[in-house]
């Protein structure tokens, strides 16, 4: 797709997305954002998934498994090698030390299992929009939205997202398939009311996007005013959806209010390459600053959001270009299969 194509305010959102993951993953260091954006981050990947799928007129299963395989299990697979390097020279490993994670690697980087954290968002995904490409055959959406909200239910039985147990994270893309189909049926009303037309439109943009930034506010410091939910059973399987829900739109109204700017595009554009070098440049930072006998420390929450900041750029600036140019070449390995473009992997 070409930048100028584009939407900008999906583009950005993502940027706010992956700045959420990085600076989450700073765990306590990054104070009250570490809670809050845990309430919101992975679904708010899979949403706007859905809704770049419903851009997406082809339900071919075939199309789909190709596309999936070229613009997401490709480069997942690249970062988990030039991860594994890193680690085997930060760590000094041995080749015993290597196969236990080639074993991981295998079962497609459980979440919580592999050192490279964000690895299993990938596999997790493709498997979610694999699943999706089966469930939008049924066309009718009324029927795409019952069985997408099914399986959420269902997965709250059998399924543990936070340790999955099948092979590539495919339990939780029973949970997270919720989040993306509400994307794809959801999409063409969203960005009417982010391109308000209507005084009427405008009103309700401002007035919700106000309440959202409010009910962040106080999410932010430690209160949920959705609380009340979780007295009962249907109350505690709302409550999470209804704060992740609310915190998206409260990122989908600050992307729209700032699509303009260039940075927040570009690295929205690159956020699957993103996800995939987050621990190589967190590595790569830090030992690079101990080589000149620097120390990064985290004295505050602010400097887990400025060293975030920095990272992101960081990471854009120099390693996506390099990790395109690879991904290619890999691709090249494989004289029978299509080479994957740059935009296959973007637009995700």
């Amino acid at each position: 797709m070409d930048v100028k194509q584009r939407i900008l305010w999906v583009d950005v959102a993502k940027c706010f997305g992956i700045f959420a993951i990085y600076l989450g993953h700073y765990r306590y260091s990054a104070g009250n954002a570490f809670g809050f954006v845990f309430a919101y981050h992975v679904p708010l990947f899979f949403l706007l998934s859905g809704c770049m799928e419903s851009q997406n007129p082809d339900t071919s299963l075939r199309t789909c498994l190709k596309k999936t395989l070229r613009g997401i299990f490709l480069p997942w697979f690249v970062f988990c090698l030039l991860s594994v390097v890193v680690y085997a020279l930060e760590n000094d490993s041995g080749l015993l030390d290597m196969w236990p994670m080639i074993w991981k690697i295998g079962k497609g980087t459980l979440r919580n299992t592999f050192f490279a954290v964000g690895l299993w968002f990938l596999t997790c995904l493709g498997c979610t929009k694999i699943l999706f490409c089966l469930i939008k055959k049924l066309r009718i959406k009324a029927v795409i939205f019952a069985v997408c909200a099914g399986l959420y239910l269902a997965s709250l039985t059998f399924v543990d997202i936070e340790n999955p147990r099948w092979l590539f994270n495919a339990d939780c893309a029973l949970y997270y398939v919720f989040y993306y189909g509400l994307g794809y049926l959801l999409f063409p009303y969203i960005n009417r009311l982010l391109n308000p037309q209507s005084r009427g439109q405008k009103l309700l943009l401002a007035a919700s996007a106000c309440l959202s930034v409010a009910y962040c506010a106080y999410l932010f410091f430690g209160r949920n005013l959705y609380g009340f939910l979780e007295g009962s059973r249907i109350g505690g399987i709302v409550y999470p959806i209804a704060t992740a829900l609310t915190c998206i739109w409260f990122n989908f109204c600050g992307a729209k209010a700032l699509e303009k700017v260039p940075v927040f595009q570009e690295i929205g554009r690159n956020t699957l390459y993103l996800c995939g070098s987050e621990y190589l440049i967190k590595t790569l930072v830090n030992r690079g600053c101990s080589v000149l006998g620097l120390t990064i420390s985290l004295p505050t929450p602010l400097a887990a959001f400025l060293l975030t900041a920095a990272l992101l750029w960081l990471a854009n600036r120099y390693l996506v270009p390099v990790e395109k140019k690879l991904i290619v070449s890999v691709a090249g390995l494989f004289p029978a299969a299509e080479k994957p473009r740059c935009s296959d992997i973007e637009n995700l």
